[in-house]
C-alpha cells in the first residue's frame, strides 16, 4: 500500500482526501478568515481617527449603499408588517385578545423585525456589492497600487464603508419599524377590526425605551459587521472572477450567521 501511495506521489496524483482530511481544511481555513476579519476590524477601530479626513467618502458611501437601499427595504418592511400583524391577529382574535396586535406589533418591530430585516436586505444588497466591488480590485491590483503610493486601503477603502454603513442601518432601522408597525395597524383596522387608535394606545403602552435603544444597537453592530466582512472578503479574493464569485458567497453567508448569533448576544445583554 505505502509504495503504491510512494508511486502515486512521485507520479503527481494526488489521493482524495478523507472526510476528516476536509473537515480540519474547512476548519482552518474559517479560523484564518474570522482571524483575519478581527484583524481587520482593529485596523478600522485604529483609524477610526482618521475618519474626518474621510467625510467625502463616507458620505458618498452612505447615499451609494444607504439611501438607495430606502424603497427596497421599506417595501419589505411594510410587508413584513402585514403579515406578522395578519398571523398574530388571527390567533389573538380567537383568544379575545385582538387589541394586543399593536403592542405586539410594535415591540416585535423595534425590537427584533427591524434591525433583523433592514441586515439581511442590506447584506444581500450592500454586502455582496461591497465584496465584489473589493474583490476586483484586488484582482486587478489596484489595492497594490493603493499601498505602492503609500495609501493606507483600510483607511481609503475600509474605514468610510464601515462607518457609512453602520450609520446608515441605523436610519434604516427606524425606517422599517415605522413603516412596518403602519403596516401592521393598517392590516389590524381592516382584516382584524383594531382601529387605530386602539392600535396606538396599546403600542405607547407596552413598548419601552430599552426596546428601541436594543434594536437601534443591534442595527448599529450589524451594518458595521456586514462592511467588515465584506471588505475583509474582498480584500482577500484570489484566482479572478471565480475568486470574486466565492468570496461574495462567503461574505454574504458569514454575515447571515454573525448576525444571528450577535443578535441573541445583544438581546440577551439587554434583558436577561
Amino acid at each position: 500500500m505505502r509504495q503504491e501511495q510512494n508511486t502515486r506521489s512521485r507520479a503527481g496524483i494526488v489521493p482524495f482526501p478523507g472526510p476528516l482530511a476536509m473537515t480540519g481544511r474547512a476548519l482552518v481555513s474559517a479560523c484564518q478568515s474570522a482571524g483575519e476579519t478581527l484583524g481587520l476590524l482593529a485596523a478600522t477601530i485604529a483609524n477610526l481617527r482618521f475618519l474626518p479626513t474621510r467625510a467625502r467618502e463616507t458620505i458618498d458611501q452612505m447615499y451609494y449603499y444607504g439611501v438607495s437601499s430606502i424603497a427596497v427595504n421599506s417595501i419589505f418592511a411594510l410587508f413584513s408588517g402585514m403579515i406578522l400583524a395578519f398571523n398574530s391577529g388571527l390567533v389573538l382574535r380567537e383568544l379575545g385578545m385582538s387589541q394586543a396586535i399593536g403592542s405586539i406589533s410594535a415591540v416585535a418591530f423595534c425590537r427584533e423585525w427591524g434591525p433583523i430585516m433592514t441586515a439581511i436586505i442590506l447584506t444581500a444588497r450592500v454586502g455582496s456589492s461591497m465584496t465584489a466591488e473589493i474583490g476586483t480590485m484586488k484582482i486587478s491590483e489596484e489595492i497594490d497600487a493603493l499601498e505602492v503610493m503609500g495609501v493606507d486601503p483600510v483607511q481609503y477603502l475600509v474605514l468610510p464603508r464601515v462607518a457609512a454603513l453602520a450609520l446608515m442601518t441605523v436610519a434604516l432601522t427606524m425606517i422599517s419599524d415605522f413603516i412596518g408597525i403602519v403596516g401592521s395597524a393598517l392590516v389590524g383596522y381592516f382584516q382584524i377590526n383594531v382601529h387605530y387608535r386602539t392600535f396606538y394606545n396599546e403600542a405607547v403602552l407596552f413598548l419601552r425605551f430599552k426596546d428601541v435603544v436594543c434594536g437601534l444597537v443591534k442595527a448599529f453592530v450589524f451594518g458595521a459587521l456586514i462592511a467588515v466582512v465584506s471588505c475583509s472578503q474582498g480584500l482577500r479574493t484570489t484566482e479572478g472572477a471565480r475568486g470574486v464569485g466565492r468570496s461574495t458567497m462567503y461574505a454574504v453567508v458569514s454575515s447571515l450567521i454573525f448576525i444571528i448569533i450577535i443578535d441573541l448576544l445583544i438581546t440577551k445583554a439587554f434583558f436577561m
